[in-house]
C-alpha cells in the first residue's frame, strides 16, 4: 500500500454498517474553505479606514515604476467622510448629478409611476369575473413573452 493510500485510510472517519458517520467523526476535518470577502465588506473596510495605501504602476515595460501613495484623512475622519464632503462640495458648486445623488441618498429615490394600462386608459377590473381576469392574465402573459 502506498503512502498516500495509508494517509487516506488513516484519515477515514468511522462509520456504522449503514455508512452513516459515527458521533464525533467528520468527513471534512478541515472544515469548509473560507470564502473571499464580499465586495461590500471590502468597500466598508476601505471606506471606514482613515488611511489607505495604494500601489500604482506608472509607465510601461522596463520603464514601469511602482509608486506607493498613502491617502490619509486624519484620525477622526474616514474615507467615507471625505467622499461625502467631496460630494457635497460638488453639489454646492452646481453639479446636478451630485445634487440628485445626495437627495436620493438623503430622502430616497422619488416614486416612479408606471402605467400598466393600455395607452394611459384606466381599466376597471372590479366588475370582471374570475374567468375574465384569468383570460386577461393569460393575454398579458402571452404578449409579454411575444406569443
Amino acid at each position: 500500500m502506498g503512502e498516500e493510500q495509508e494517509k487516506q485510510v488513516e484519515n477515514k472517519p468511522e462509520r456504522d454498517e449503514h455508512g452513516h458517520l459515527l458521533p464525533g467523526n467528520t468527513a471534512n476535518p478541515a472544515g469548509r474553505p473560507k470564502k473571499n470577502k464580499a465586495w461590500k465588506d471590502i468597500l466598508d473596510e476601505l471606506l471606514g479606514a482613515s488611511e489607505v495605501k495604494l500601489f500604482l504602476t506608472v509607465g510601461k515595460d522596463e520603464k514601469a515604476e511602482k509608486k506607493e501613495i498613502i491617502l490619509s484623512i486624519g484620525e477622526e475622519k474616514t474615507i467615507r467622510h471625505a467622499l461625502t464632503v467631496r460630494q457635497i462640495q460638488l453639489a454646492l458648486s452646481g453639479d446636478m448629478d451630485a445634487i440628485k445623488d445626495l437627495m436620493n441618498r438623503d430622502i430616497g429615490m422619488p416614486k416612479q409611476a408606471i402605467d400598466h394600462t393600455s395607452q394611459g386608459e384606466r381599466i376597471d377590473l372590479s366588475s370582471k369575473s374570475t374567468e375574465e381576469l384569468i383570460e386577461i392574465l393569460k393575454l398579458s402573459h402571452s404578449m409579454k413573452n411575444g406569443n
